[in-house]
């Protein structure tokens, strides 16, 4: 037996989780990351092998951005070929009630929906979104970070920067279609005059901040000035991946509406503000994803968010209308991030923290 069939022999015995493209031809990073997830996640949960994303089609070049062979997707695809097959459907994964997709798999196992034989297990579809696989998240952004050039370019960029703050503008053009997104519409373009007006805001509540923004796009982004209030716009272009990594590390992030900013919000941390008018209100709150019949029931995360009792007036996404003010909090926050990242400021570079600070 030769070490590509004993390599076969050892993944069956375990088992493999497997992630189904969004279509033939495959989808975007922002749409097929979510079942590579989910096969992640199940892998983890069940103790299985987890599968490399099958991008064999896929037209974005998916496989040569992640450092993902035709061999090791061609070798899985062999490995997998004579184990029966399990689909984790929608229906499997709402009937357990859990929003979390490793919970669900959990469930699942316990109530005997998976053999106890070796088996491939499929993970497909969007449903669920980013909060059926924020255990995942890590794992994600540890993918983006090690494709090759991905470091490299963003210490080129000096992202993060101890000297300014960077705000990253996702302008997304393509094949996004010219009007405007109403409540619950994705993939529409915004109008460049939305992207100015949150650059300006955020520019005038940082007057003492150092700021540079930086506008991703895959289209053109002529409209949008070189220069903010005295601030540095850099307009940049490159692969998928590498664009992804500098919009999921900057300080603020303006996002356009499609996955590929929801993406780079997910694996980030920071702010970001989102276009109020695709913005849908339920019980005066706003929301991504108010207009689906998930979210309507009672249980559901967003009526649950709706209805949970709240001290603080912070939301890291925040719906912004053209002409719109930042809430308060926001500018505070970003000037102590500036404060605190001050390598003047930080002993460990050499740097000096007053003798006697200020108390709370």
């Amino acid at each position: 037996m030769n070490q590509s069939m004993r390599s076969a022999s050892r993944v069956a015995c375990r088992g493999i989780s497997v992630a189904k493209p969004i279509a033939l031809r495959g989808a975007g990073v922002g749409n097929e990351i979510i079942p590579w997830a989910k096969a992640f996640i199940a892998a983890r949960e069940l103790r299985m092998h987890p599968a490399p994303p099958l991008w064999l089609l896929n037209r974005y070049s998916l496989a040569p951005e992640f450092g993902i062979s035709r061999i090791r997707m061609t070798g899985m695809i062999a490995a997998a070929a004579f184990l029966p097959r399990i689909v984790v459907s929608e229906e499997m994964f709402r009937s357990t009630s859990a929003w979390d997709y490793g919970a669900a798999i959990r469930m699942l196992s316990s109530q005997g929906a998976f053999p106890r034989r070796p088996f491939c297990l499929v993970n497909e579809g969007m449903w669920g979104g980013y909060l059926a696989i924020r255990s995942a998240r890590e794992f994600l952004l540890h993918k983006v970070l090690a494709s090759p050039g991905v470091l490299e370019r963003l210490g080129a960029l000096g992202i993060p920067s101890p000297n300014t703050m960077t705000i990253a503008v996702h302008v997304r053009r393509g094949d996004f279609l010219g009007e405007a997104p109403r409540p619950g519409q994705f993939n529409r373009a915004l109008p460049m005059d939305w992207y100015k007006s949150a650059m300006l805001s955020l520019a005038q509540s940082l007057r003492t901040v150092p700021l540079r923004f930086i506008v991703v796009s895959d289209g053109q982004t002529k409209d949008l000035s070189s220069d903010i209030n005295g601030h540095k716009v850099l307009h940049i272009s490159g692969s998928p991946l590498g664009d992804l990594a500098v919009l999921a590390t900057s300080d603020v992030l303006i996002s356009s509406v499609s996955s590929f900013s929801m993406l780079a919000a997910f694996l980030s941390d920071a702010p970001y503000l989102w276009y109020r008018d695709q913005l849908t209100d339920v019980e005066g709150y706003l929301t991504i994803w108010g207009h689906e019949q998930a979210q309507q029931s009672d249980g559901s995360p967003t009526l649950s968010a709706v209805r949970e009792p709240d001290e603080y007036q912070a939301s890291r996404g925040i719906p912004y209308a053209i002409g719109d003010g930042l809430p308060e909090w926001l500018p505070e926050r970003l000037k102590d991030t500036y404060a605190i990242r001050r390598l003047s400021r930080d002993l460990i570079y050499y740097g000096v923290a007053p003798t006697q600070p200020k108390l709370a």
